[in-house]
């Protein structure tokens, strides 16, 4: 039956991709190859017992073949072909392996003889006196050259009708070959052509619809074209099937011809807890069932409203999936909330890997910075110095060398550490301050309240010292003993508050500032803040052209 199903099948593909002019109405064709005639049989849909049964190769001379037609007409053409492949089976290409005679059939040597319904329709006759036919019923084969196709049967066959068609060898009357057939009714009844299932629980009801009825013109067009004339036992089967809760199935049916459309089709379906067997529902060629529970055998049966003796069952139970019985809950409720606290301890670890990073990160940042400051002051000390020099100030420039390596040992003892003591710090800030001095000669004050424990707080290193070197830089070196530079460390609360002030010309600070010096200190703020949330750190520049520049530096909660 297999090989049946699959044959009509793929002879439908290829009779439908050479040609439909040569191929209306028929869709099952029977190929017999003997010595150097091909056979060629179609209808709609015939069943050849034999093949069921036997091997597709046959021997001969006289071999008895019985068909079950279904559907018209029934259609016998024969021709000449070249020799091809030995021993071939090409689906229903029925070849002969005796070689016994390779003259055994030929268009010359062999005639023909038909009965209908058991009286003469042809006495033997010539197979080169048939007429010519002009469609090979799209089987392409090595026809020889000048070769013909010749008509030996062609008619529309009632129900129970019955053709015989006998083929003998002219010179010795030996028979070659038999061919009975008989016409079958064509059966209305639903035919299943196939059916699909999905049994995903996420999967919703509308999108598996949506998916089936995208898929309706090719089964139904396809598949259903394919099984129009066959009869219900050589349809698909739904019985005793096993599916699932929330299963969700999808039929299709063939139409037996354009006279039957959906509306002329109508289903029952029936379960054990609800069993109504009165009620019947319209439907089409293409039937959605959903919503199945579990535990439960459901019965479907379908008919043709105008023949509703013909009703084609089919049965299946609903069996349920491993997660809904008792033991698969309790295996699912364990598995997730195993699988809900590995996530949390990943997220978590994650999280403290992610700070970890990110301190790391900011550490590196800030030391960056800091390694940035240094070649910057360096840059402006070796400038005073080459300042002085170029005056021939000689005493003051070997002066100046000497505090300058002195406050390099202060800064590479401090370099690996973030904060400083503020007397370290204030200590650092003034040798600097006498270094920028002995060159432009400004005076400066430094002023802590006595509150301030200078050993025991501690604030970034080097971060006040760009700030300083601006005020020197930008407002009291041009003013020489004039200028006056005045930094004052007060506790504001629980904050500490330094304030830089100068005397010079001050700046407009609408204008974007380009030093190096303000915008290192900034980002290096920026960074700290990251860090120490809790003690944020202000910047705050006041500046006018009478007053000069005001820096104030908020440590908040430092103290």
């Amino acid at each position: 039956m297999k090989k049946i199903l699959f044959t009509s099948l793929f002879f439908t593909i290829v009779l439908t991709s050479i040609g439909q002019n040569s191929l209306k109405g028929y869709r099952s064709v029977f190929l017999y190859k003997i010595s150097n005639i091909n056979i060629t049989i179609a209808n709609d849909f015939m069943i050849d017992s034999a093949i069921r049964t036997s091997s597709s190769y046959i021997s001969y001379p006289f071999t008895k073949r019985s068909f079950s037609v279904h559907g018209n007409p029934l259609k016998m053409i024969i021709s000449e072909t070249e020799p091809f492949a030995k021993n071939l089976d090409f689906g229903d290409v029925i070849n002969d392996t005796t070689e016994k005679d390779k003259q055994l059939m030929s268009l010359k040597n062999t005639q023909v003889k038909v009965m209908l319904n058991g009286k003469l329709e042809t006495d033997w006759k010539d197979l080169s006196s048939l007429s010519v036919d002009k469609y090979s019923i799209g089987i392409v084969l090595p026809l020889k050259p000048g070769g013909k196709y010749y008509t030996v049967f062609l008619k529309i066959l009632g129900i129970n009708d019955t053709v015989d068609v006998m083929f003998r060898n002219k010179q010795t009357m030996q028979e070659i070959i038999y061919f009975h057939f008989k016409q079958l009714g064509r059966p209305i009844a639903p035919f299943l052509a196939m059916w699909t299932q999905d049994s995903s629980s996420t999967r919703t009801i509308a999108a598996f619809m949506e998916q089936e009825l995208a898929k309706k013109r090719f089964y139904m067009e396809s598949v259903g074209t394919i099984n129009t004339y066959r009869p219900e036992k050589y349809g698909r089967t739904l019985n005793n099937e096993k599916l699932y809760e929330n299963a969700k199935l999808a039929l299709y049916f063939g139409r037996p011809s354009a006279d039957y459309p959906d509306s002329s089709m109508e289903y029952q379906f029936t379960g054990e807890k609800d069993p109504d067997t009165t009620t019947w529902h319209k439907t089409g060629h293409q039937l959605f069932i959903t919503d199945l529970r579990a535990g439960n055998h459901y019965t479907l049966r379908i008919r043709y409203i105008n023949f509703p003796e013909n009703v084609q069952k089919h049965t299946f139970y609903v069996e349920p999936k491993w997660y809904q019985t008792s033991s698969g809950r309790i295996i699912l409720a364990i598995s997730m909330i195993a699988l809900l606290l590995g996530i949390w301890l990943i997220q978590y670890q994650r999280r403290i890997k992610k700070t970890k990073e990110k301190i790391v990160r900011q550490g590196l940042e800030m030391r960056s910075l800091r390694s940035q400051l240094n070649p910057h002051f360096i840059f402006n000390a070796l400038s005073s110095i080459q300042g002085l020099i170029n005056k021939n100030d000689i005493p003051a420039a070997n002066h100046y060398l000497t505090e300058f390596s002195r406050l390099l040992r202060e800064s590479l003892v401090t370099n690996d550490k973030e904060l400083l003591p503020l007397h370290t710090e204030l200590k650092t800030l003034e040798t600097y301050l006498i270094l920028e001095q002995l060159r432009f000669h400004f005076q400066y004050k430094i002023m802590v309240d006595d509150v301030l424990d200078k050993n025991i707080i501690e604030i970034p290193s080097l971060l006040l010292q760009p700030v300083i070197e601006n005020g020197i830089k930008h407002g009291v070196a041009v003013l020489d003993e004039k200028g006056l530079l005045t930094i004052r460390l007060q506790a504001v609360n629980k904050s500490l508050v330094v304030t830089i002030s100068d005397n010079g010309n001050g700046f407009d600070q609408k204008i974007v500032s380009k030093g190096f010096g303000l915008k290192l200190t900034r980002e290096r703020i920026e960074l700290l803040n990251k860090t120490l949330k809790d003690q944020p750190i202000e910047l705050n520049i006041e500046s006018t052209e009478t007053k000069g520049t005001t820096v104030h530096l908020i440590f908040k909660n430092w103290l």
